[in-house]
C-alpha cells in the first residue's frame, strides 16, 4: 500500500544555504522598501508676513489643475502661520516626459483673513511630486492687505 515518507534531517550545508537565502531575501526587501515609490505626497508650509512672523487663520484652498473655480481640500493656518494636507487629495495626476513618477498639478488660493485685496485672495500652480510621503514645503509671505481707499505707491 502506502509507505511512510522518511523524514531527513537538513545537514549543515542546507541550513547555511537557507540562512544565506533568508537573509539576501531581507536586504532585497530593504533596498525595496527605500526606493521611491509612487503615491500621496503631503503639502505643508507657513504663511508669514515681512517680519517673519506667522499669520494665523489664513484660509489654503486647494483646487485641481489650472486655475479651476472648484474648490477641493481646505484648511487655515494655525496660531503660528502653519498649515498642512495630509494626505494630499486635491489635485489632478500628470505624468511628464522622462519622469518615473506623476506629478499632481495643483492650484493654490491663500485668501488673506485681514480684509479685501484687490481680487480678496492670491493664486499659483503647484507640481507636487507623487511620491509616496514625499514631503513638499511650500511658504509665502504675504504683503500687507489691499486698502482700496489708499494709493498704491
Amino acid at each position: 500500500m502506502f509507505s511512510k515518507p522518511e523524514m531527513k534531517i537538513p545537514n549543515q550545508f542546507q541550513i547555511r544555504t537557507l540562512l544565506k537565502v533568508m537573509l539576501l531575501a531581507g536586504c532585497l526587501l530593504a533596498v525595496w522598501e527605500s526606493i521611491p515609490q509612487s503615491g500621496t505626497p503631503i503639502l505643508f508650509g507657513r504663511i508669514v508676513d515681512r517680519n517673519g512672523a506667522g499669520i494665523p487663520d489664513v484660509t489654503i484652498t486647494l483646487h485641481p489643475g489650472i486655475a479651476t473655480s472648484t474648490p477641493g481640500q481646505s484648511t487655515k493656518t494655525d496660531g503660528l502661520g502653519y498649515f498642512r494636507f495630509s494626505p494630499l487629495e486635491t489635485g489632478i495626476d500628470i505624468v511628464p516626459a522622462n519622469s518615473r513618477f506623476p506629478e499632481k498639478l495643483v492650484f493654490i488660493r491663500v485668501t488673506d483673513p485681514a480684509g479685501p485685496t484687490p481680487d480678496h485672495s492670491r493664486w499659483w500652480d503647484v507640481k507636487i511630486p507623487c511620491i509616496k510621503n514625499f514631503r513638499y514645503r511650500w511658504d509665502y509671505m504675504m504683503n500687507p492687505t489691499y486698502d482700496e481707499n489708499k494709493p498704491l505707491n
